[in-house]
């Protein structure tokens, strides 16, 4: 379950023509991800990127993300395995650090979106010194069962009251 894939390149394409399609000014004429790439109005060191993710096909998308799809059937076991698991030890909440602040992509990152169970990240402090040599925040993400969103609010506003690890990062100091 933690090693399957986040899905950006699968969902992208198809996702932004669903956003394209409801929420985007009739205004705005490069409507596709082609047309974005043609008008040069994008971040040019990411042009693979996006080229790859314009080459996923509407049945690559379907068996992926459609109702029998890999990734569809693979959330669905997440979620019974790790809904058994709090089952089992009677568990409101899993709490877990989630953080990349070395650079590198974290499985637990992977909980939530690939189980499809809701998740409430708070700050719990920063590293010593992380990327470029400044302090990097270090999250911990609660986990909880499905529509236990009051439960997870309320464990995160316990912890955030109890400890105020929220912190200005200095790469980012406070709006003027």
């Amino acid at each position: 379950m933690l090693n399957e894939g986040s899905g950006s390149t699968n969902e992208f394409l198809h996702d932004l023509n669903i956003y394209v399609e409801n929420h985007l000014s009739p205004d705005v004429a490069q409507r596709t991800l082609q047309q974005i790439m043609d008008g040069g109005n994008y971040v040019t060191s990411r042009r693979s990127v996006y080229q790859q993710r314009n080459a996923v096909t509407d049945a690559t998308y379907q068996a992926w993300a459609g109702p029998t799809g890999s990734h569809t059937l693979q959330l669905a076991a997440g979620k019974t395995l790790v809904t058994q698991l709090m089952d089992d030890n009677d568990l409101d909440a899993i709490i877990y650090p989630s953080t990349n602040a070395y650079g590198t992509i974290g499985t637990n990152m992977r909980l939530s979106p690939n189980t499809g169970m809701p998740a409430v990240t708070l700050p719990m402090g920063t590293t010593g010194a992380g990327q470029g040599g400044a302090a990097v925040g270090v999250n911990l993400e609660w986990l909880g069962r499905d529509f236990s969103e009051g439960v997870l609010l309320g464990l995160a506003y316990d912890f955030e009251q109890a400890t105020h690890y929220r912190t200005t990062p200095t790469l980012y100091p406070a709006l003027g």
